[in-house]
């Protein structure tokens, strides 16, 4: 049984309240990531830290096992199943190496957070292939729940990051 089952997400959902939608336009999406990346890093006391490697974002400290993370606003369906393109490798490469132990799908819509876990066999088992990347196979049942409907959706201050700020201070 994963460590991660044991965890309160409430601190990355309350996270993501208070930046609201402001990374979520195509160029800043990447940031939104490393945000969640760094969420869940602090809601696992370090534990699961972000290392953001080639083919893996984090590992846990304790095991070494390394995970993989994959989020979208809308990850799920109803019938509990992944949805929409989720991109495993997309360096057109011609076949699919073993870079992580488990993919973790996140959902990111704090009204319907929830994170699915797939072992890297789950996931080598159900690729296709498109224009050089491998992605898993759209409607795969998810077996493994980390966590669904365990958090809220709290009324807290947004968080205004100013990102272009950011950028020109460097130049």
């Amino acid at each position: 049984m994963s460590f991660l089952k044991d965890v309160d997400y409430q601190p990355v959902v309350d996270c993501l309240v208070k930046l609201g939608g402001q990374l979520n336009k195509p160029s800043y999406r990447f940031l939104k990531g490393e945000v969640l990346a760094l969420a869940l890093e602090k809601a696992t006391d370090g534990r699961l830290k972000y290392v953001d490697q080639e083919g893996y974002d984090s590992i846990d400290l304790e095991t070494n096992t390394k995970y993989e993370f994959k989020s979208v606003a809308d990850m799920f369906s109803p019938k509990n199943t992944i949805t929409g393109r989720v991109s495993l490798q997309n360096t057109n490469k011609s076949t699919f190496n073993q870079s992580f132990d488990y993919l973790l799908c996140i959902q990111s819509a704090p009204h319907r957070f929830a994170i699915a876990q797939l072992t890297w066999d789950e996931c080598n088992k159900n690729l296709e292939t498109k224009s050089g990347q491998f992605n898993l196979k759209p409607g795969l049942p998810v077996v493994n729940w980390i966590c669904k409907d365990s958090t809220v959706v709290n009324n807290l201050q947004p968080i205004t990051l100013d990102v272009r700020k950011l950028l020109e201070s460097i130049l």
